[in-house]
């Protein structure tokens, strides 16, 4: 990412096949926030990259749960560039298992966990 404002949104779709046509609309119960920097833009949250291309974002948004959250997508996009709005970053809003529940193998041959694995690759070195 270049030095700059970048966009933060929250999608009605959860679908990265045709991003960001595929993601659908801005979230309508997101559609209503602002952020601090730019007040009259509701729908999205601003962020700003440094020199180095890092941007973090660290906020609470009102009035959401996480259970209707969860599968729709975000998008970070350039903010203000001349009406075009490319996008740098799509994910998906996703629950995670508690520290150390993720059960899933690694390997079917093994059937190590992911914590087990991760375990004898540290005492190897």
């Amino acid at each position: 990412m270049e030095k700059g404002i970048y966009a933060f949104e929250i999608h009605e779709l959860g679908d990265h096949s045709n991003v960001p046509e595929s993601n659908g609309p801005v979230y309508s119960r997101f559609a209503s926030c602002s952020s601090s920097i730019n007040p009259e833009k509701q729908g999205e949250i601003l962020l700003s990259a440094d020199e180095t291309g890092t941007a973090k974002l660290a906020c609470t948004i009102y009035g959401l749960t996480v259970q209707e959250l969860i599968g729709r997508s975000t998008l970070v996009r350039t903010a203000f560039e001349h009406g075009s709005k490319q996008v740098y970053l799509s994910g998906i809003i996703a629950r995670s298992a508690g520290l150390f529940e993720n059960t899933k193998s690694v390997c079917s041959c093994t059937g190590k966990t992911l914590w087990e694995e991760d375990q004898q690759i540290r005492s190897s070195d």
